[in-house]
């Protein structure tokens, strides 16, 4: 069972949260992350079908042919917009249940629909600083993506501007940033290794079945989208604990008398 936590927690700690936060919130994240799974599994399918279309070795002439026709451009775009969908409702649910809220579907996705236009500009804001951040030698990107990463579980907690909330998370992180960065990169670790073992099982079955390369393609972005559904919240109960434990570090007793009154 999931408490918001009422005094600052260890690495191990929040990590131990935002299990927690996960498993309680598993069931208002569903349909948000099958939604994300089945559009990311598809783009990405029909991306590699199209590469092996060109044939087993494509000139870079013909690579660059299919990333500049208007559908793929069309189709990224849509992989854009619902993704910032999607991952706003889950961020949402995750809040809502750390208030000790039981979210339906509707809310849910209409919660993420409402705050769909701030969340969409805060991205574009954010990833076009991130680019040009990583193009000044890394240093400023790496800098920018530690202070700013918890500007979405501020949108959807304190529901102000899209600059409202990147400022927000830039208050917050200020002197965490070692422990914010460390404590996301734990659980990377954690989920990237999850999906390499299930790639690698899936190769290993695809290989001994001597599957032709168009099934494999199918059977991998499949299975690669199933896994997603049980992995699309993770990254975001992580993200939503460090800004929990962020917020009572920078703020104290206030904030955990406000966490009291929930509980």
């Amino acid at each position: 069972m999931y408490t918001r936590p009422t005094a600052p927690r260890s690495i191990g700690g929040v990590i131990d949260d935002a299990i927690k936060l996960y498993m309680a919130s598993f069931r208002a994240c569903l349909v948000p992350a099958i939604i994300g799974a089945v559009l990311i599994a598809f783009s990405g399918g029909w991306m590699q079908l199209r590469l092996l279309e060109a044939g087993a070795r494509p000139t870079p002439g013909e690579v660059l042919a299919i990333f500049a026709s208007p559908t793929v451009w069309i189709g990224y775009g849509a992989l854009i917009v619902v993704s910032v969908w999607s991952s706003f409702a889950i961020v949402g649910a995750l809040i809502r249940t750390s208030r000790g809220e039981s979210p339906t579907v509707g809310e849910t996705l209409g919660a993420s629909v409402r705050v769909f236009p701030t969340a969409l500009l805060g991205t574009l804001i954010s990833l076009v600083a991130l680019m040009i951040g990583f193009a000044l030698l890394i240093i400023p990107g790496l800098i920018l993506a530690g202070r700013w990463m918890y500007w979405g579980a501020s949108l959807m907690d304190e529901r102000g501007s899209a600059l409202d909330a990147i400022g927000r998370s830039w208050h917050l992180s200020k002197g965490n940033w070692w422990r914010g960065i460390s404590t996301l990169t734990v659980v990377g670790i954690l989920l990237v290794v999850l999906s390499m073992v299930g790639s690698f099982v899936i190769g290993i079955v695809m290989g001994l079945a001597r599957a032709d390369r168009t099934t494999l393609v199918i059977v991998t972005q499949a299975v690669q989208g199933f896994l997603h559904v049980f992995m699309a919240a993770a990254s975001p109960a992580a993200l939503v604990s460090i800004y929990f434990d962020l917020q009572l570090r920078r703020e104290g007793g206030d904030l955990a008398a406000r966490v009291g009154n929930l509980t």
